[in-house]
């Protein structure tokens, strides 16, 4: 399946999936998701991150399994 083309906000998104999995060898949850891509004057929200989760899995970039807390899987 042909991966496509990330926006702005899906590849910072994609790049701290890849930073928090290659430094602990497990995914992270959403709520850890919005902590790190909030910022002092911009909070981000889990439900947010779960919106742009589905954005990366509709284009192809990730599996989501909704019955595991860390249910992302790179592809």
């Amino acid at each position: 399946m042909n991966k496509e083309i990330l926006t702005e906000t899906e590849k910072k998104l994609w790049i701290e999936l890849l930073k928090y999995y290659q430094d602990n060898g497990y995914m992270p949850l959403r709520i850890e998701l919005a902590r790190l891509l909030s910022t002092k004057s911009k909070k981000i929200s889990p439900q947010l991150i779960q919106y742009w989760l589905r954005g990366l899995e509709a284009k192809g970039w990730i599996e989501l399994h909704s019955l595991k807390k860390r249910g992302i899987k790179l592809v």
